[in-house]
This record gives C-alpha cells, sequence and structure tokens, in this order.
C-alpha cells in the first residue's frame, strides 16, 4: 500500500466535496461560486457566502465557532493552497446584520458567524488543489461516507484526473489505488 506521511500546512484551505459537486468541478476544472453553478433562484442566499462568493475554511484546533468543525471535519473536502482571500469578521448569528442575509450579501466586508471562515470571489482552478481530505473517524457517521469514494475514484478514472487522499488526523497521503484498502483498515 502507498502510503506517505506529509506534513500539514496551517494555511491551507477546505472545501467541501461531495457527490453534488465533485464531478461539476472536475470537468469544469475549477470550484465556482454558486451564481456561476445555477440560477439565483436556486441559490440558498441564508449562507454566509451568499451567491457571490466561495466558502473556505481553515483547520483549527479550536472547537468553538469553527466551520472546519462543523462542516468539515467528518466530510470529504478538497485541500487547496496558495489563493488570495478575504477573511470574514466574525458575527454571531444573533447580530442585527445574520437577519439581513440580502444586506450582508451586498456589503463589501464579508461577514461570517464562524471565526475561521474565509471567502474568495474567484473561482479556484484545481491546479490549486493539493488532494481530498478524508472524513475523521467518528463513529457511525464515518462508514456512511465511504460511498464517496467510489464516485471519486469513478470522476477521477473517467476525466482522468488524479488527487491523492489525505488523512489529516494521522499526517499521511493515501494513493487513490489503496484508499479502499486503507479506510476499511484503519
Amino acid at each position: 500500500m502507498r502510503i506517505t506521511n506529509i506534513e500539514i500546512n496551517k494555511n491551507w484551505l477546505f472545501h467541501q466535496a461531495n457527490t453534488e459537486n465533485f464531478k461539476e468541478i472536475i470537468t469544469s476544472g475549477k470550484i465556482k461560486p454558486p451564481i456561476q453553478i445555477k440560477p439565483f433562484s436556486e441559490i440558498d442566499i441564508e449562507t454566509a457566502n451568499g451567491p457571490f462568493y466561495i466558502s473556505l475554511a481553515k483547520k483549527t484546533d479550536t472547537l468553538y465557532d469553527s466551520s472546519y468543525n462543523y462542516f468539515i471535519r467528518d466530510q470529504y473536502a478538497f485541500i487547496i493552497d496558495n489563493i488570495s482571500t478575504i477573511k470574514t469578521h466574525h458575527m454571531e448569528s444573533n447580530n442585527l446584520f445574520s437577519n439581513t442575509q440580502l444586506l450582508r450579501m451586498f456589503l463589501p466586508i464579508r461577514f461570517s458567524n464562524w471565526k475561521d471562515e474565509y471567502q474568495t470571489r474567484k473561482p479556484i482552478s484545481i491546479n490549486k488543489v493539493l488532494g481530498i481530505k478524508i472524513p475523521s473517524k467518528r463513529g457511525n457517521y464515518y462508514i456512511g461516507r465511504n460511498q464517496y469514494i467510489d464516485f471519486f475514484l469513478y470522476v477521477m478514472k473517467d476525466t482522468n484526473t488524479y488527487f491523492p487522499f489525505v488523512d489529516i488526523e494521522k499526517k499521511i497521503q493515501i494513493d487513490p489505488s489503496n484508499i479502499k484498502e486503507y479506510i476499511r483498515t484503519r
């Protein structure tokens, strides 16, 4: 099994990877803001990034107000490096602006309920993707996420695209040809 140790970079950013967005991202070659993917009427404007920005997270050891810990830790995610982002201003969920999403959507200052959220308006090239973070191993939740592996492997093969899988917790990189065995035995 090909597994290599890696250094986890504190500046890496993470964007969710799932069966809904993975193929679109790989075939288009970009992670795009929602407005470039679907009609405005289908976009959830209740999110901090709204229709024009891509929401990203940084891995942090803090559990409180962390989008990484809330959204990314137990999911697959693209690991992204070396892009320009906007650090959001933290805002409590009961803040005046938290209930006025349309206003927040057009303000030049970016707000978020999460302390570790970053955003970018520009699409992110898949050339900036270093790999795919696998979910943390926590109980039954993790077991249901293994179904994504087959889909990711199929899309990578179909598009002749290669991304290593990364276990952030153990600080190792796993070749796609070995990921199923690694997940089964870890």
